[in-house]
């Protein structure tokens, strides 16, 4: 069995869009109500003792190129032990609604992810977490579907280059919507539901060794 990554005291920054976010500003906690609270909550039930700290940043709307504008102020200056990046989902998705003006480039999303992956690593001491983006509808053979792959092929190839831990969320997604036809994961195809958040966070979970 492997051993739950995060150790006593340490602090986890998830930074992101508005799946991250999850009406993050209502909550007094501060962590949303999605997959970040979550997480933040099984692993403050399972182990207590580790006085983890969690610490949401996600905004609702925000492309890589957005994250980069922030980068300072909701990364470095936290100075974390692991920061989760979830990004992607409306750089592809502004080219699939036709917001072309809106929508990131395979190009320049790769490079500007990997530019904060090596800031990162330059300026803290943070393991990096890289999330898979989960879908662009559950038809999995839909045009937003078929946009997306490379953007989270991008994302396992940085991950493998840089030695990230990856959140295999998008496969998640397709075994779901696949074992389950007709079985709704999101609100609108996109935008995760309570089950959609849910299997987010056991999916983060798992990958940093957490047992279930």
């Amino acid at each position: 069995m492997r051993e739950f990554l995060i150790r006593n005291g340490e602090r986890v920054v998830f930074i992101g869009d508005e799946i991250t976010e999850a009406r993050r500003e209502e909550d007094p906690n501060g962590l949303g109500y999605g997959y970040v609270a979550i997480i933040a909550a099984l692993c403050v039930a399972a182990h207590p003792e580790r006085r983890i700290e969690f610490i949401n940043r996600g905004v609702g709307g925000d492309r890589v190129v957005d994250l980069k504008k922030r980068w300072d102020e909701d990364v470095i200056k936290l100075d974390p032990d692991w920061v989760s990046i979830s990004i992607g989902l409306n750089d592809a998705h502004n080219r699939v609604s036709g917001r072309l003006r809106e929508a990131v480039p395979l190009d320049l999303f790769t490079s500007t992810y990997r530019e904060l992956i090596e800031r990162t690593l330059d300026e803290t001491n943070a393991g990096l977490i890289l999330m898979e983006i989960s879908v662009l509808g559950e038809d999995l053979g839909s045009e937003g579907n078929r946009v997306l792959s490379p953007y989270n092929e991008a994302i396992r190839r940085l991950a493998a280059e840089y030695d990230a831990i990856l959140v295999p969320v998008n496969r998640a997604f397709r075994r779901a919507i696949l074992s389950r036809p007709g079985f709704k994961w999101t609100v609108d195809g996109i935008h995760p539901n309570p089950f959609g958040h849910a299997l987010i966070a056991m999916t983060w979970l798992k990958s940093l060794g957490f047992e279930i």
